[in-house]
C-alpha cells in the first residue's frame, strides 16, 4: 500500500493547503491515512514548496 506522509516534510502543510491545492476532504484523507490518489501536479507543488522529492513523503508499506 502507497501511504503519503506530507508531516514528514512540512509540519505546516495545513496551513498552505489552498496553495498546494489540497482541499479540506483531502486533508481529512491526509489525516486520516485513507488517502487513495494524489494528482501529480499537487505532489509537484509540495515538491516545489517544501524542496523535497516525492521518496521524501512518499512510502510503500506491506499490507
Amino acid at each position: 500500500m502507497v501511504v503519503i506522509e506530507i508531516d514528514k516534510v512540512a509540519e505546516d502543510w495545513r496551513d498552505h493547503a489552498d496553495e498546494l491545492g489540497i482541499t479540506p476532504t483531502r486533508q481529512q484523507s491526509f489525516n486520516e491515512g485513507r488517502t487513495k490518489a494524489v494528482q501529480l501536479d499537487t505532489i509537484d507543488r509540495i515538491c516545489k514548496r517544501y524542496k523535497c522529492l516525492p521518496g521524501d513523503f512518499i512510502k510503500y508499506v506491506e499490507d
